[in-house]
Order: structure tokens, then sequence, then C-alpha cells
């Protein structure tokens, strides 16, 4: 008698199915550790990058303190420069009035004479008498060929009759040149006369 089984052979699956396991397992362990290890790379990275971030702060705060050192250096430097040169223009205006005054003296002719001399910024007014428009003329080139006078202009001559006499009631106005402007002048002329 011949046996049919209709219901088929069972196949024992169990080793497939393990070895099914067994990959699963180890593709889940490759794959944890590559995420372990790109974790550890990132955090290697991120470790670095926070150590290299404190290095720039301290770099940055030491700068900081060298930039405000500087800045208050700069700021006594320019203090000090403003002092100086308010002592040259002291020292400057000290003697430019004399001389100012020397070459009025010297520049006003033999028939002039002045009743007032006012100055305000740096704009000087004349105010005299002469005998005639030829005294004014001259004395206006003699102001113009000082070096504290520049821009001299007359500003009114009338005639007038005083004791029997025609005079010349005139206005010079003039601008003054500072004394550091005229020492810088000075200065000017002399290196172009070395040039020369």
């Amino acid at each position: 008698m011949i046996k049919i089984n209709l219901l088929g052979e069972e196949i024992d699956r169990s080793g497939l199915y393990l070895l099914q396991f067994i990959g699963f397992l180890g593709a889940l362990a490759l794959a944890i550790g590559a995420c372990y290890a790109f974790q550890s790379g990132r955090n290697s990275h991120l470790a670095e990058l926070e150590d290299r971030k404190s290095q720039l702060e301290i770099k940055l705060a030491r700068l900081k303190k060298d930039t405000k050192e500087a800045e208050e250096l700069e700021e006594k430097k320019q203090f000090l420069k403003d002092k100086l040169t308010t002592i040259a223009t002291l020292k400057a205006n000290k003697y430019g009035p004399v001389r100012m005054m020397d070459d009025i003296n010297g520049a006003i002719p033999e028939r002039a004479w002045l009743k007032e001399i006012t100055e305000k910024n740096k704009e000087l007014e004349l105010k005299g008498v002469a005998l005639d428009n030829q005294t004014v003329s001259s004395f206006m080139i003699e102001l113009e060929n000082s070096p504290f006078f520049k821009n001299v202009d007359l500003g009114e001559s009338v005639e007038v009759i005083q004791d029997d006499v025609k005079l010349r009631n005139f206005v010079i106005k003039a601008s003054v040149v500072s004394s550091l402007e005229h020492d810088k002048q000075n200065k000017e002329k002399k290196e172009e006369e070395k040039e020369s």
C-alpha cells in the first residue's frame, strides 16, 4: 500500500528564521554603530568648535582691552595736542598785537593821524585824518606791504574842514593775519627760497 500525503511534508525552516534574525541583528548593530560613530564625530567636532569659541572669546576680550587702551591713549594724545595748540596760540597772540601796532606805527605817513583802531573777529578798522587822498593811499600801500594785514580796503574818505584846513577823514578796513599764520607763511617762504 502506498501512502499519499496530501498535506505535504513539513520543512524545517527554523534555521532560515534564525539566519534572518541574526542578519537583522547584524544590520541593526551596524546601523547603531554607524550612528554612534557619526554622533561621536559630531560631538568631537562640536567640542573642538566650543574650545575654539572660548579661545576666540578670550582673544576678543584681550583685543577689546587693547582697543580701549589705544582709544584712551589717542584721547590723551589729542588732549595734549589741543593743549600745545592753545599754548602756541597764546604765545603767538602775546606778541601779535605788539607787532601789529608796530607795523601800523611804521606804516602811517607823517601827514596822517589815527583817531581810533578797532579789531573784531580778525577784522581791523582804522579811523583817522589825513591831509589828502595821496596820504591815505600811501598809508594803505604800506599796510598792504605788512605781513600782518591783508585785504586792505578804503571804507570811506570824506573831506572835512577843521580850523580852516581841508582834511580827509578816512576809514580803512583790513583783515588781520594771526601770528601763527604769519610764522607759517615765513616758514613756507624760507623753504621755497632754499629749494630755489
